[in-house]
């Protein structure tokens, strides 16, 4: 798996998971704000960016193997984990797997907490059955870009997905919509903080399922809003992972 490091050495290393067809320089400017007072590592997925496809299994489960290896061969002991996307719904998973993780901060993740999200899932599979990974993600692009995106987001997001391998994002893809994340959040040992942009879920949907879960929504931005409005998000990851453990279930709020 690739991965690049930067920052000063610190307790805590946060490690930045790109979505689903992505790759490393779609958190490069959320990087760049959080290492300069934090040691920060940006990851390639199996199969997406300069990361080969790997050997074996092709879905979450060996995205999982390969983060958790990374997380031993770089001898970290404690990790804040953002996930992007189906990178929040890889990451989410792990924090039940990984003990080293002590926060998870998902960025638009979609979560498997509604019917209407679930309609949405199926949709999608069904897609992929019938279209193939990459004009399945094509219409996904075209929806998640949203109205007149920044030229450099839409044109970073369609040549990552053109270098992604069409095995591997259609079984991460297979895996993240069948993802029921209830479960998981509710199980889950670790801090959790839930950024939304552009998906449509709500604090007392996350509330719900857990009541300590946190809940920032930033506006204005869309899917990609590691890359619209990289300062804001770099400020709810510092005040989710660096906060006391006592911060009630209603910070960081609204940036």
């Amino acid at each position: 798996m690739s991965f690049t490091e930067q920052g000063p050495e610190a307790e805590t290393t946060i490690v930045l998971v790109h979505g689903l067809g992505g790759r490393r320089a779609q958190t490069a400017a959320l990087a760049d704000d959080l290492s300069r007072d934090s040691r920060v590592v940006s990851v390639d997925l199996l199969g997406h960016g300069s990361s080969p496809v790997g050997q074996g299994a092709r879905g979450m489960v060996a995205q999982i193997e390969a983060l958790q290896q990374l997380i031993e061969d770089l001898a970290l002991t404690r990790v804040a984990l953002v996930g992007h996307s189906a990178g929040g719904t890889t990451a989410l998973r792990m924090t039940n797997e990984v003990q080293e993780i002590e926060t998870v901060v998902l960025l638009d993740s979609s979560l498997i907490i509604s019917d209407a999200v679930e309609d949405w899932a199926d949709r999608l599979a069904r897609s992929l059955d019938r279209d193939g990974f990459h004009q399945t993600v094509a219409g996904l692009l075209r929806a998640n870009l949203g109205e007149a995106p920044e030229a450099r987001i839409a044109d970073e997001v369609n040549e990552a997905v053109k270098d992604t391998d069409p095995e591997v994002g259609a079984a991460l893809l297979r895996d993240a919509v069948a993802f029921d994340a209830t479960d998981e959040i509710r199980r889950s040992p670790s801090r959790i903080c839930y950024v939304r942009s552009s998906r449509p879920l709500t604090a007392a949907q996350l509330h719900a399922v857990r009541p300590d879960v946190t809940f920032a929504h930033v506006q204005h931005a869309g899917h990609w809003v590691q890359m619209e409005q990289p300062r804001k998000v770099a400020d709810i990851i510092r005040r989710t992972v660096f906060a006391p453990t006592s911060v009630p279930a209603s910070q960081p709020g609204e940036a």
